[in-house]
C-alpha cells in the first residue's frame, strides 16, 4: 500500500506539476500579450479629411469604454441632420452612436465671452435639423473650452486627441506659431495612445504659413510613436461648402492633390517619421515624394530657373503683341536625343485665364537649349489655332511644364495624376496626343477623368482610351503657374 500510495502520490505530484506548468505558460503568454499591448507605441495618424479620423477613434473607443474625444478644431464637426458620414458630422456621429462619452471641444486659444456665445449658437444651428432628443443628447455631451481652460482640466484616460489645423486660423492668440508649439507640447504631456492630425486650412489666407505650421508640429512632436499616413482620393468630390472656396482649392487642392502640392518641408517631415501609407492613394503619394527623376528635375530646374522661363515667355508674348517680332521669329529647337532617353527634357508653355486655356504648345522631349524651347513654345501658343489669338489687355497666367524622359505605361491607369503627363499614341497611325499633368491638378481629375479628357482631345471620344491599338507613355513633370 505504501508503495502504491507512493506511486499514486508520484502521479499526483506529476499532475500538479503539469497543471502548474500549463498555468504558468498561460499566464506567461497572457502576461506577455498584456505587456505587449500596454507597451506598444502610441499611434499618430495624418490625413487631409478629418472624417478619416472616424474609423480610428471608433475602433479605439470600442475597446476603451467611456472614451473622451478631445477635439482641437475650429469647427465642432457635429451635424446630425446629415446622413452621409463626412468631416462636417463625424465627431457628432461618435456621440450619437455612444462610442465616445464626451467631446471636449477646443475651438481656439483664447475665447472671450462673445466668442463662446457665438460658438454655442453655431453649435445650436448645427443641431437644429436633428430630432430634439438627439440634439439634446449630443449637446449635453459637448464641453466647449479654449486652450487656457484645457490646460487646467483634470483629464482621465481613456481619451483620444484629434487636431484639425484649422484651429490655428481662428482665435489662435497673438502668435499662431506659438499656439502650435503650445499644443504640441501639451499633447505630448498627455501621452495619448491615439492622436490624429487633419490638415484642413480652408480659412488660412497664407498657404505657406499653414504648411510651415504643419511641418513645425510634426518636427516638434518627439514622443516615440508609430506614424501613419492616409490620403483622400484623386478626383475627390466636394464634401462641404468649404470645398467650394475657389481660393482655397487653388491654394491646396483636394484629396490626394493636397499632398502632391505639399512643399518639400512637409514631405521631408513625414518621411523623417517613417510615416507608413495605409491606403493606395497614400502609397502613390509617398512614391511621388521618393521619385528620383523628379528629384533630378527639381535640382536641374530650381525655382529661380523656372522664374526665368516665365519671364522669357512673358517677354516673347509682349513682343508679339506689340509687333516687335514676327510670329515666326523663333524656330523649332534642335532635338538632340530620343524622348525616352534618360537625359531627355521637354517643355510646354500654356497661356490661360482663371477659367480657360488661351493657347499652348508642347515639345515632348530631346531638348537641351531650354530657354530657346520656351521662347518657341510661347510664340506658337500666342496664335494657337484652337483659340482666338491672345490680345493685349487680357488677364492671363502662364503655366510652364517641364517633362522628364518618357516611359511606356503598363496599362492606361499606370500613372500618377498631377505628377505625370501622358501621351496617347494610335499604333496604326502613329499620331500622338499629349495632356499635361497640370490639367489634372487644376481640374481635380481622377485617372479615368484625365484619360477621358485626353482621348476627347485626340478626337476619339471620351471612352477612346479604352480602345485596342492605343499605347500610352508617361513623363514625370514639374509644373508651375504664375500670373503675367
Amino acid at each position: 500500500m505504501k508503495k502504491g500510495n507512493f506511486i499514486l502520490g508520484q502521479h499526483f505530484s506529476l499532475l500538479q506539476n503539469k497543471t502548474a506548468l500549463i498555468i504558468f505558460l498561460y499566464l506567461a503568454l497572457f502576461g506577455a500579450s498584456c505587456i505587449f499591448v500596454s507597451c506598444s507605441k502610441p499611434q499618430v495618424h495624418v490625413h487631409d479629411r478629418h472624417v478619416l479620423s472616424y474609423d480610428l477613434v471608433a475602433a479605439y473607443a470600442k475597446k476603451h469604454k467611456g472614451c473622451t474625444l478631445i477635439l482641437l478644431d475650429y469647427h465642432s464637426d457635429v451635424h446630425p441632420g446629415q446622413r452621409e458620414l463626412t468631416s462636417v458630422n463625424w465627431a457628432g456621429r461618435l456621440v450619437e452612436e455612444k462610442l465616445v462619452s464626451k467631446i471636449i471641444w477646443v475651438s481656439g486659444r483664447t475665447l472671450l465671452l462673445p466668442n463662446r456665445n457665438a460658438r454655442m449658437k453655431w453649435l445650436g444651428r448645427c443641431l437644429q435639423d436633428a430630432y430634439p432628443e438627439t440634439a439634446s443628447f449630443i449637446k449635453d455631451r459637448i464641453q466647449l473650452c479654449d486652450y487656457n481652460d484645457l490646460i487646467h482640466l483634470s483629464l482621465k484616460k481613456p481619451y483620444v486627441i484629434t487636431l484639425d489645423f484649422d484651429v490655428f486660423t481662428k482665435n489662435p492668440g497673438p502668435d499662431p506659431d506659438a499656439f502650435t508649439d503650445e499644443l504640441c507640447t501639451w499633447i505630448q504631456m498627455q501621452k495619448p495612445d491615439l492622436l490624429t492630425l487633419a490638415f484642413s486650412a480652408s480659412y488660412e489666407t497664407e498657404p505657406s504659413a499653414a504648411w510651415e505650421r504643419f511641418a513645425r508640429f510634426i518636427n516638434n512632436y518627439q514622443k516615440k510613436s508609430n506614424w501613419y499616413f492616409e490620403s483622400g482620393a484623386f478626383g475627390e468630390e466636394v464634401e462641404s461648402l468649404d470645398d467650394l472656396n475657389k481660393e482655397s482649392y487653388n491654394a491646396y487642392g483636394r484629396g490626394a492633390y493636397v499632398w502632391l502640392r505639399a512643399p518639400d518641408q512637409v514631405r521631408d517631415a513625414l518621411l523623417s517619421k517613417n510615416a507608413q501609407p495605409v491606403n493606395e492613394e497614400a502609397k502613390t503619394i509617398v512614391a511621388h515624394w521618393k521619385n528620383e527623376t523628379l528629384k533630378e528635375l527639381r535640382q536641374e530646374f530650381p525655382p529661380e530657373t523656372i522664374t526665368l522661363y516665365h519671364d522669357t515667355a512673358h517677354t516673347v508674348l509682349n513682343d508679339l503683341l506689340k509687333n516687335q517680332k514676327s510670329p515666326s521669329f523663333y524656330s523649332v529647337p534642335k532635338q538632340t536625343c530620343s524622348i525616352t532617353d534618360s537625359k531627355s527634357r521637354g517643355v510646354a508653355v500654356r497661356f490661360k485665364t482663371a477659367e480657360t486655356d488661351r493657347g499652348c504648345l508642347s515639345l515632348y522631349g530631346g531638348m537641351t537649349e531650354m530657354t530657346d524651347a520656351v521662347s518657341y513654345c510661347a510664340q506658337e501658343a500666342q496664335h494657337d489655332p484652337r483659340y482666338t489669338n491672345i490680345s493685349a489687355g487680357e488677364t492671363l497666367f502662364i503655366n510652364i511644364s517641364l517633362f522628364g524622359p518618357w516611359q511606356q505605361m503598363s496599362s492606361p491607369l499606370d500613372f500618377t495624376p498631377g505628377q505625370d503627363s501622358v501621351l496617347m499614341e494610335d499604333v496604326a497611325t502613329g499620331e500622338r496626343t499629349l495632356l499635361q499633368g497640370a490639367i489634372a491638378l487644376e481640374h481635380n481629375y481622377s485617372r479615368e477623368a484625365f484619360l477621358s479628357r485626353l482621348s476627347h482631345k485626340a478626337g476619339l471620344g471620351f471612352d477612346g482610351w479604352k480602345n485596342e491599338g492605343i499605347r500610352f507613355w508617361k513623363a514625370p513633370t514639374l509644373t508651375n503657374t504664375a500670373p503675367l
